[in-house]
């Protein structure tokens, strides 16, 4: 078996379905397996699998395994040389995976490779690839320089804003939307991370690829559709909250405890600036700005109080 394509959904029956049919209409000239793994049981994604895509295997764990956790579900009755972690909210484009495909295995020195994603209309959705994140990308976010300077590589380093993602290069990050890695690395490494249910498995597991010595490649030419947190929902204050969670248990299993407090306030200053800005823009204009931001202030409040309880919050 050439590749297993791990997808992991999450109530989105209809964008898997799309996913699904998109896959198997354009990927040809390889032994490939489909293991789609049900994350919410109930929501007809279980259905549409064993009805219209019976060659798939379809796993339905008791529980909510997170995103980290269902692929390394899947991984473990994967037989693929390679595996390709794959969104359910992505639609893959002129024989996309077979390219990525031949993309690695012209990279022998390369642990991961990743695609280019696109929006519906065809245009950039940058966060393929990104650069690592860190303080500074952090201090950039939290005074809104990387805003304000969006596309300089100064203040607006980790989206990477300057680049349009239309050449091959080293990346330090690949997204797991579009991921490609050989199964034996991956088993070496003992797959994802558990402790991060969701979000910045990636990041961990690309940092401990480079650990290897394995570089992490970027390829141009593979495209798929990729509709950007539609499994996740909005960006509210619990997702950010989710989402600053993940980065300071990254942070504190790779940096150590100071560099995670630091980390806490800059993301503290970020929420503050955020809610303030929606709430002077909702003043202004109206609409749903002000609870958006009452929202961001409750989670800016939050995550202020992680500072007293660091070990418990990112040591996990």
């Amino acid at each position: 078996m050439d590749l297993s394509i791990i997808i992991v959904s999450y109530k989105v029956p209809d964008l898997l379905d799309n996913c699904l049919a998109s896959l198997y209409a354009q990927t040809e000239g390889l032994e490939f397996e489909v293991l789609v793994v049900d994350n919410a049981p109930g929501d007809g994604s279980a259905e549409i699998v064993r009805d219209k895509y019976p060659q798939a295997t379809l796993l339905e764990p008791d529980d909510n395994l997170g995103f980290a956790g269902g692929n390394n579900h899947a991984a473990k009755v994967a037989t693929g040389k390679r595996l390709l972690l794959l969104n359910p909210d992505t639609v893959v484009l002129e024989g996309a995976i077979q390219k990525l495909w031949e993309y690695a295995k012209s990279k022998p020195e390369a642990g991961i490779v990743g695609g280019r994603t696109v929006r519906q209309d065809g245009s950039l959705e940058p966060t393929c690839c990104w650069a690592n994140p860190g303080l500074w990308p952090l201090l950039c976010k939290a005074t809104g320089l990387n805003v304000i300077a969006k596309g300089s590589r100064l203040f607006d380093r980790e989206a990477m804003g300057w680049w349009q993602r239309d050449d091959d290069r080293p990346v330090d990050i690949i997204t797991g939307c579009f991921l490609m890695i050989e199964r034996a690395l991956w088993e070496e490494l003992e797959g994802f991370d558990p402790r991060f249910f969701m979000y910045a498995e990636e990041v961990d597991l690309c940092w401990r690829v480079r650990n290897k010595s394995k570089e992490i490649w970027f390829a141009h030419e593979p495209e798929v559709i990729h509709l950007v947190g539609a499994s996740a929902g909005k960006a509210s204050g619990s997702r950010l909250l989710a989402v600053n969670k993940a980065i300071l248990q990254l942070f504190h299993k790779h940096r150590g405890w100071a560099y995670c407090m630091l980390a806490d306030l800059l993301m503290v200053c970020g929420l503050l600036v955020r809610a303030v800005g929606l709430g002077l823009l909702g003043l202004a204009k109206g609409g749903d700005r002000k609870a958006r931001a009452a929202d961001l202030g409750k989670a800016a409040l939050v995550q202020a109080g992680w500072l007293l309880n660091m070990e418990k919050v990112a040591g996990r």
